[in-house]
């Protein structure tokens, strides 16, 4: 049986053929970047701090989750309270609106712009190949490192009577309809 190729080993692969990354090939979207490149970090920032809603401590939230049935529990709690910065500290906010990732041009810009960050969404790494086509990697399935049977993102920016090409790099999952086409 032919094994799934990992993202990163898709990746690794372009790279070594020139197939990724090369001069008519852009990535349009990550989701694992804490940054895009698309914006001009002098004059913007990815994140709007405007759009943040700043959460209670763990200490604070503790206490009031302390005697009632709470889904994360005491020792969960602060788990959900998000990532942590470089120093270690909990980041205590999250941002209601997100820009996108990519950053149109110009208005003639017809690169489409997509988005996978909201619940369920498992859109990893979208790369522009040029001439309407995208290359699309997904987040693995939930518990597992090589399957893929379900996408679920945002498209926007298209254009009436285009025709655009999407290639689901690592849709992979034995025994799925996926594998027929």
């Amino acid at each position: 049986m032919l094994q799934p190729l990992l993202a990163e080993e898709y990746e690794q692969i372009e790279l070594e053929n020139g197939t990724g990354q090369g001069t008519n090939s852009k990535i349009v979207y990550d989701c694992l970047d804490e940054n895009s490149p698309f914006y001009d970090k002098s004059k913007e920032s990815y994140l709007d701090e405007a759009e943040a809603i700043e959460l209670p401590t763990d200490e604070v939230l503790l206490q009031e989750v302390r005697g009632r049935s709470y889904p994360y529990g005491p020792q969960g709690a602060s788990n959900f309270l998000g990532p942590v910065n470089s120093a270690g500290k909990k980041i205590n906010r999250y941002y209601t609106k997100l820009k996108p990732y990519y950053v149109k041009d110009s208005e003639s810009d017809n690169t489409l712009i997509f988005e996978s960050r909201f619940e369920s969404g498992n859109l990893r790494r979208v790369v522009l190949m040029g001439d309407n086509t995208y290359n699309l990697i997904l987040k693995y399935d939930h518990g597992t490192t090589t399957y893929t049977q379900w996408f679920y993102f945002k498209v926007s920016n298209t254009r009436k009577d285009v025709r655009y090409k999407f290639n689901i790099i690592n849709l992979i999952k034995p025994d799925s309809s996926y594998n027929q086409g």
